[in-house]
């Protein structure tokens, strides 16, 4: 499908970059791409989740079929409190209506709570307020594996059957499946994942005598 991404952190060239040297990575032909891949760089020029629907208020209806917001934190009115469930329900009706009435499948990319993620829940890894979780159709986290440059994906889809996490590893400059990788060995307060923690449970452990 053609898919429209909304960047307020990266410059133009970087955005540029990022998508030519993951299609190249992935063999996609740059006239396949430029014609599924709309863009728009709006760090130094930023504008909130209002002026974004206004300026696409002249997209016609299934022009895209997946509209990308990265990030939230970055397209917020002026005074939102993002710990205001008043404050992100209203900017969440907004990004309802803009998904409407484009015909499309919007997905935002919001930052996880300070801390260790190991121990929350789906919904709470996304800080702010809870009408951030009861707003969104879909979750969707990452979380540091145990093992340094890989992460588990897990989610939690409002209407559609539950999926197993998964692990995946970076090699730049794409996420590669890790499936030899355990989805529980998530990396834990203090650097240390449930097999560390295992093992060193039974290193500390008194042995019997020898035999």
């Amino acid at each position: 499908g053609k898919v429209l991404v909304l960047d307020n952190e990266l410059q133009p060239q970087e955005l540029s970059h990022r998508i030519q040297t993951v299609a190249g990575r992935l063999n996609v032909a740059r006239a396949t791409w430029e014609t599924a891949i709309g863009y728009e760089a709006l760090r130094g020029r930023l504008k909130d989740v209002h002026a974004l629907a206004r300026d696409l208020s002249g997209v016609p209806a299934g022009a895209f079929d997946l509209v990308i917001l990265d990030a939230l934190y970055r397209a917020l009115p002026k005074g939102t409190d993002e710990n205001s469930n008043a404050d992100m329900s209203g900017v969440y009706n907004v990004l309802d209506a803009l998904a409407l009435r484009l015909d499309a499948a919007l997905v935002v990319i919001h930052h996880s709570t300070k801390g260790s993620q190991s121990g929350k829940g789906i919904m709470d890894v996304g800080a702010g307020a809870g009408a951030i979780g009861r707003a969104t159709d879909s979750h969707i986290i990452l979380r540091e594996h145990e093992e340094p440059g890989a992460v588990v994906l897990d989610g939690k889809p409002r209407s559609f059957p539950p999926f197993n996490p998964r692990c995946y590893r970076w090699e730049f400059p794409l996420w590669i499946a890790a499936t030899e990788l355990d989805p529980e060995d998530l990396k834990r307060a203090g650097g240390r994942g449930r097999r560390k923690q295992e093992h060193a449970k039974e290193d500390a452990a008194p042995k019997g005598p020898a035999a």
